[in-house]
């Protein structure tokens, strides 16, 4: 059994990006635990069974030193400015250039997860003769729970482009870019990994040991039970498909289409349906491993030693599966360049509610 837990002021914030100015540093909550309990059991002198349950779970929360409500002292509207102190601080400003301006504010803060997995095993050995046989299998139940409202509080950069001088364009509020992200970026991932094998080293001769075995893996596609927000894509009709069948309360929670009239204009040329199932793709049920290798004794010191096996994964979540629970309809991000020679953006009001003078995109996560 183990525990641990750490706090951290980082004052830089070098996960987030450098800050210049104090008062903006990052806090790191982390929380882990993990037990196992196993018993091995001698059911002859000849054969052991073992069996193993496990737990283990990983929490972290990073937040904003920083917690003022600066959008309604700043009266700027536009933003999912969540009550919970969490998700208040600064927008992300970057004043000047990448290398000769000055940060205030985190363009990717707060985030956090709390992951639990659950795990059953159990295995036979047996030895006859010359065989040393091992059959197991083992279950291992996943639950990922995870937000990151990056962008949430909007991100401007200012530049030299109308003054020339990127802090009168600050003091004058004439952001050269800015982009926002609104919505719900909770993810909630379920799935199960079920595996079974068998194995024998087989001692041939004095000189020769073959391993052989044979590895079966079935793992569920992931869904999320809890908030049912998975999107796909489907290329051939141009739909973006979404789980379940729209009666499920988050899928109806505050969707940016229904608060941004910017983004309820691009919102309504996006076709979708609901597709009424929980997950997103099919079932792999093929996953059969063969597993060969071999020791041959070449005299009293040397040994030649070869194998070859075959193994099957599954994509985890930081490997592109998380956008598929954080997308559009229910997450927007949007961004905006000004003109290139008159003012075209503002640091007021709701500033990303049209992108007149500039450009506007929304972008998206999807499984094709």
């Amino acid at each position: 059994m183990s525990f641990s837990r750490e706090n951290i002021l980082d004052p830089f914030d070098s996960f987030s990006g450098i800050s210049d100015l104090p008062f903006f540093a990052r806090i790191d909550v982390t929380h882990s635990q993990a037990t196992t309990i196993s018993d091995t059991w001698t059911l002859t002198p000849t054969t052991v069974n073992e069996l193993r349950l496990g737990f283990s779970r990983f929490w972290q929360d990073r937040t904003n030193e920083n917690q003022t409500d600066f959008h309604t002292l700043a009266g700027l509207k536009g933003f999912d400015t969540d009550p919970t102190p969490a998700n208040k601080g600064y927008p992300a400003l970057l004043i000047g250039s990448s290398t000769g301006g000055f940060v205030i504010g985190k363009n990717n803060l707060p985030n956090g997860r709390g992951d639990n997995n659950y795990e059953v095993s159990d295995s036979i050995s047996l030895r006859k003769a010359s065989h040393n046989l091992k059959i197991g299998g083992d279950i291992i139940r996943y639950q990922v729970n995870r937000f990151n409202n990056s962008t949430a509080r909007g991100s401007f950069t200012f530049g030299t482009r109308y003054t020339g001088f990127a802090f009168a364009n600050f003091l004058l509020g004439w952001p050269e870019s800015e982009s926002r992200r609104v919505g719900d970026t909770h993810s909630f991932q379920r799935w199960n990994a079920i595996a079974g094998f068998i194995q024998d080293d087989w001692k041939v001769s004095s000189n020769l040991t073959l391993n052989l075995g044979l590895r079966y893996d079935l793992f569920s596609p992931v869904s999320d039970p809890v908030a049912n927000k998975w999107v796909s894509f489907d290329p051939a009709t141009g739909e973006v498909l979404i789980v379940g069948d729209g009666t499920n309360s988050r899928q109806n929670y505050a969707l940016p289409e229904t608060r941004f009239p910017g983004i309820a204009t691009a919102a309504a040329a996006i076709p979708r349906r609901y597709f009424n199932r929980g997950d997103v793709w099919n079932m792999d049920k093929n996953n059969f491993a063969p597993r060969l290798g071999f020791a041959y004794r070449l005299g009293a010191a040397n040994v030649i030693r070869g194998g070859y096996a075959v193994f099957y994964d599954m994509p985890y979540p930081n490997l592109g599966i998380n956008g598929l629970g954080t997308s559009f309809p229910f997450s927007v991000t949007q961004s905006a360049n000004g003109n290139a020679t008159t003012p075209s953006l503002f640091f007021k009001d709701d500033p990303l509610a049209t992108a007149a003078g500039g450009t506007f995109r929304q972008s998206a996560c999807f499984w094709i």
